[in-house]
């Protein structure tokens, strides 16, 4: 089917052999490592966050549909989703819990420590370079593609979704932060709320460029609203950091002992 009105979806897109269980084992070291340090050390908004992010990755065929994108046909144990749409539950379940999880909580660490606003901004620019880092070996081995006239594509990867991405994950951090003073010991299970809330993220930035794919809108007008987008992710990000900056001290920094982020022994 002719989802965007402008290219059929590569439905013949395969993967190499070798990527999906090479990126599957890395993803599921990255998390398994991120879980042994949470548990370790107690932090069980991590602990919450990373399981409560791959059930979030159930979206993924819908941001796919709106968005352009398309997955190889031979990941393992894939079936069709929303509209056709390739669902996988072992790379997409370690996806979501790399970046949602794990950003999520990098971000919520980037505005505990309450650091200038410039400072934070920094770490969000760096923050957005991991999201490269981790799609385009994806895209090169033909494990995904997007697919359409695409605005700010580089390299074949999207510099609009590296936007959202990051708004996406900056938004949850602030929603750990706003959601603190109830995320101490079993209450940390409470974080497994925010992967799901970073949906609502998405669509807030997303929907101009959305919006314009799903009308078949002329290549200028998505370019326009691409535009849009990104320029309102760059926003969401400023309005975040400069409001953890503006907040008092007593409320954004971290004065309590950090056995208050523990579930009792």
């Amino acid at each position: 089917m002719n989802i965007t009105g402008y290219v059929d979806p590569p439905t013949d897109l395969v993967a190499y052999g070798w990527a999906e269980p090479f990126f599957c084992g890395l993803m599921g070291l990255v998390v398994l490592v991120a879980l042994v340090w949470a548990i370790a050390r107690r932090e069980w908004i991590l602990v919450a966050l990373l399981p409560a992010a791959a059930v979030s990755s159930l979206i993924e065929p819908f941001y796919d549909y709106v968005g352009g994108a398309w997955w190889a046909t031979n990941l393992t144990n894939a079936f069709s989703s929303f509209d056709g749409r390739i669902f996988s539950p072992y790379f997409f379940a370690l996806g979501y819990a790399c970046w949602v999880g794990l950003g999520a909580y990098v971000s919520y660490r980037i505005f505990l420590k309450r650091p200038r606003r410039s400072r934070m901004l920094i770490g969000f620019a760096a923050v957005a370079l991991c999201e490269p880092i981790l799609e385009l070996p994806w895209i090169h081995t033909h494990l995904f593609s997007y697919y359409g006239p695409q605005p700010y594509i580089l390299f074949g990867y999207s510099l609009v979704w590296c936007c959202i991405n990051t708004a996406g994950v900056a938004f949850a951090g602030a929603v750990l932060l706003a959601m603190r003073s109830k995320l101490h010991g079993w209450g940390s299970a409470r974080a497994a709320v925010v992967p799901f809330m970073v949906i609502g993220s998405y669509f807030a930035c997303a929907w101009p460029t959305w919006l314009a794919y799903q009308a078949g809108a002329p290549v200028p007008v998505l370019w326009a609203a691409s535009t849009v987008t990104m320029a309102a992710c760059v926003a969401q990000v400023y309005a975040l950091t400069g409001y953890v900056a503006g907040r008092p001290v007593a409320q954004a920094s971290d004065p309590a002992p950090v056995v208050e982020d523990r579930i009792p022994a």
